[in-house]
C-alpha cells in the first residue's frame, strides 16, 4: 500500500512508492523540524547528564573525610551540599579547605537563621537528596566498574 497523505501538511497527493510528502517544500520542512527536534533532544540529554554528574556522591570519600577530620561535618547531606560545588576529583584536604573557608559567623547564621538564603538552598538540596535525583556510591567508581565487568 502506498502513502497518499503528506506527513507535513496532510494534503492528499497521487501515491508514489516511498514518497511521504506532497512537495519538496514539505520535505524540507520535515527535515528542518526533525533536525530541530534532534538538537532539542541532544540539549536535554546534555542537561540531564550535567545534573546527574552534579548529583553523584561517594560515601567512601565522606568516610575518609570524617576519619581525617573528625571534628568537621558529621552530616552526610551537609557534606554533599558543599561537595556538589567542587568539580573534578579534589583531594580530601581540598574539600576540607573549601568547607573551612566559611567563617564561624557564616556557620552561625547558616544554622540559626531560617530566612538565610543559603539555609533555604540547603533545605531544597536536602529534599532533592532524598529523591531519585541523587546517586550515592558506596565504593569508589573504579571499584564498582571492575566488579560490574
Amino acid at each position: 500500500m502506498r502513502n497518499n497523505t503528506c506527513k507535513v501538511c496532510f494534503k492528499e497527493f497521487e501515491p508514489r512508492a516511498g514518497k511521504l510528502y506532497c512537495s519538496n517544500a514539505c520535505k524540507q520542512k520535515a527535515f528542518a523540524d526533525n533536525k530541530l527536534q534532534s538538537e532539542s533532544r541532544e540539549e536535554k540529554d546534555k542537561e540531564t547528564t550535567l545534573i546527574k554528574k552534579q548529583m553523584e556522591f561517594n560515601f567512601k570519600e565522606y568516610q575518609e573525610y570524617i576519619i581525617k577530620y573528625p571534628e568537621s561535618i558529621e552530616n552526610f547531606q551537609l557534606y554533599c551540599f558543599f561537595r556538589k560545588n567542587l568539580t573534578g576529583n579534589p583531594s580530601i584536604e581540598e574539600i576540607n579547605n573549601y568547607i573551612n573557608s566559611f567563617s564561624k559567623n557564616w556557620w552561625m547564621n547558616f544554622w540559626h537563621e531560617e530566612n538565610n538564603p543559603v539555609y533555604k538552598k540547603f533545605k531544597e538540596f536536602e529534599a532533592k537528596f532524598f529523591s531519585d535525583d541523587v546517586s550515592v556510591y558506596f565504593l569508589s567508581r573504579a571499584v564498582q566498574n571492575k566488579s560490574d565487568n
